[in-house]
């Protein structure tokens, strides 16, 4: 029985490996992961105006504004009150303009931008929070950004993983493999069952189980799909690592 398992193994490996449609999504998922890999700094170069800004109001405001705000965003003008118009943005390449006043209650945003989406109100209030509390009791935006930016210090304890950020990318890898692993059982499955189909519907299939046990027949063709599944995965994890470097530098560039 081990024999004939051997021979329907490397008889289905072959075959498989040799034929269209393996081929074709090996193809396919390489070139989809690549895509996928290099999507980041795409979307980098494409969207990446996205976090140039201006800041338009009095001086007294907009300095300590303009400081809270470059951890975030790139500030490409400061100008004193002013019209914004869509000629404006476009002459300093800037996303989006915040006009920022101060009224009886503290602090006033106006946020004027292309893609109102992109510039969401929750980051810009986190940024301004400091200012927005002096202005309110009247201490310095240095003190309470001080007293608001406490150090938060992330520890394992009894754990394999030396910080937070080495878990998360474990964490990340164990999904990606799961993910990769379960699309390759649907593929997989798929055609070991249109295989047998195949020779189920042509009458090869009396001709084997004539000769060949059914149970080594059906074992080596599993066995069969598993190396294959395997071999796609790691051609498919290994054009991923490839492309990835170049892609994650040209983001962290951009």
């Amino acid at each position: 029985m081990i024999n004939d398992t051997q021979t329907v193994f490397v008889a289905e490996f072959l075959r498989r490996i040799k034929s269209r449609p393996f081929i074709i999504g090996v193809l396919i998922g390489v070139v989809s992961l690549m895509a996928l890999s290099r999507l980041p700094a795409i979307l980098e170069r494409a969207f990446g105006g996205s976090s140039n800004i201006i800041v338009v109001g009095e001086p007294q405001v907009t300095a300590p504004a303009m400081r809270l705000l470059k951890s975030q965003y790139h500030i490409e003008a400061e100008l004193t009150p002013r019209e914004i118009t869509s000629e404006t943005l476009k002459e300093y390449d800037a996303a989006a303009a915040l006009l920022v006043t101060k009224d009886k209650s503290g602090l006033h945003v106006t946020v004027l931008a292309h893609d109102p989406g992109s510039m969401g109100p929750r980051e810009i209030r986190r940024a301004l929070l400091p200012l927005q509390l002096s202005l309110v009791t009247g201490e310095s935006a240095r003190q309470i950004e001080g007293v608001t930016n406490f150090p938060i210090d992330v520890r394992p304890v009894a754990s394999k993983f030396t910080s937070a950020d080495q878990a998360e990318m474990v964490r990340n890898v164990a999904y990606t493999l799961i993910f990769f692993l379960y699309l390759l059982i649907l593929i997989n499955s798929q055609l070991i069952t249109s295989s047998v189909a195949e020779e189920k519907t042509s009458r090869i299939a009396e001709l084997l189980v004539a000769s060949v046990d059914p149970v080594a027949l059906l074992s080596g063709k599993i066995l069969a799909g598993a190396v294959l599944a395997v071999l796609q995965m790691v051609v498919w994890i290994g054009a991923a690592m490839l492309s990835g470097p170049s892609g994650s530098a040209s983001s962290t560039a951009g």
